[in-house]
């Protein structure tokens, strides 16, 4: 029994740690300027705005924002929030432009005939930087997909390349990782499909299970170098504290990396019937829920009956029904199971929910 304990205390940290964490990011793609239109940083931002709502983030998003006070005023949006969440990402696609070694976003309605318009104009990075200084027990993630080339630049200096030298390095405040699509200094690429070949490996990787920050960022590295043949180098800078930082851990996560390493005995997984394996996730949640079903918290009851329920409870209980040497009374707990669903719902009033219940459970 000591043993179930642990198991099911690890397991318990790991989910109220999902369930509890609360993530904002801010997603912004501007395209459609009037020089030096791109193709793709709104395709990028609806890509990355559907990765993190995948990814349980709240997405305040903004596309092609023409103007400096728009776009100061998204970015105030954000930081206005940012001190109740937990987890906070930006990710800007579009022209960016360092001057004197600061880096500006442009907004793609502006004049930009001279640096000085660049610096009245442009809306300086150092203006999300200050939501995310001094948050060192939370985790910021800022990622730069920018350093396209200048088109504006051949307006300033004739005799230099319209190519530009893309963004400059920017140190992270503790608990910080800031990300850009290339190395300092060097130009990203636009891409010639419906995304830039760096959105598309971030979003791909950003959804992996059970993988740090840290790695997502190194396996978009090595996929942007190897399809760009090493013409394209992710950077990242990163002041993250305490331990591997994870965006789609799994429910046992935890507890399987205590099996990996020998900490925890395979074969010591009780199970809830029997000697049959039910996933301990659902089974923590179904054992919860008949215990506030039990104590008339109905309320607490359906959470739980329903969080069990979308792990996969019912396939699970049907599976086992189907083995010869359980208890017969198996056979009716996915009805008894919806029974009590229905007599909570009922309980607090909500009718139409009650008679579903009802209806599967007969």
């Amino acid at each position: 029994m000591k043993k179930l304990f642990l198991i099911s205390f690890i397991s318990l940290i790991s989910i109220v740690n999902a369930q509890e964490e609360k993530r904002l990011a801010l997603v912004i793609g501007n395209a459609n300027y009037e020089k030096g239109a791109l193709k793709n940083p709104v395709n990028d931002a609806l890509l990355m705005k559907q990765t993190l709502e995948k990814l349980n983030f709240e997405v305040i998003y903004a596309a092609n924002v023409p103007k400096k006070i728009e776009l100061l005023k998204t970015i105030t949006d954000f930081g206005d929030k940012r001190k109740a969440y937990d987890v906070g990402v930006v990710y800007y696609a579009g022209h960016g432009i360092q001057l004197g070694g600061e880096n500006y976003l442009l907004p793609t309605n502006e004049i930009f005939q001279s640096k000085f318009n660049v610096e009245d104009n442009g809306v300086s990075v150092q203006k999300i930087m200050r939501y995310l200084k001094g948050m060192s027990k939370q985790v910021n993630v800022l990622i730069l997909d920018a350093c396209r080339d200048n088109p504006f630049e051949t307006n300033w200096n004739n005799s230099r390349s319209i190519k530009g030298t893309g963004l400059a390095k920017i140190p992270p405040p503790t608990g910080t990782l800031i990300a850009f699509s290339t190395s300092a200094n060097y130009i990203a690429e636009d891409g010639q499909e419906n995304n830039s070949i760096y959105c598309k490996s971030l979003s791909e990787n950003l959804l992996k299970e059970n993988t740090s920050i840290g790695q997502v960022f190194r396996n978009v590295r090595e996929e942007v170098i190897l399809k760009t043949n090493s013409r394209q180098t992710p950077e990242e800078a990163s002041k993250l504290t305490g331990e591997g930082f994870y965006l789609n851990k799994t429910q046992n996560f935890e507890l399987s990396e205590k099996i990996k390493s020998g900490e925890i005995d395979e074969n010591d997984l009780i199970t809830m019937y029997g000697n049959k394996t039910v996933d301990l996730s659902i089974s923590y949640y179904y054992k919860q829920g008949q215990s506030f079903f039990d104590e008339k918290k109905y309320d607490k009851a359906i959470e739980n009956y329903e969080q069990a329920q979308k792990l996969g409870l019912i396939d699970s209980l049907n599976n086992l029904s189907k083995v010869d040497d359980l208890d017969k009374s198996l056979y009716n707990e996915s009805g008894l199971f919806y029974s009590k669903l229905a007599i909570s719902y009922e309980s607090l009033n909500d009718f139409n929910k009650a008679i579903n219940n009802y209806s599967i459970a007969i």
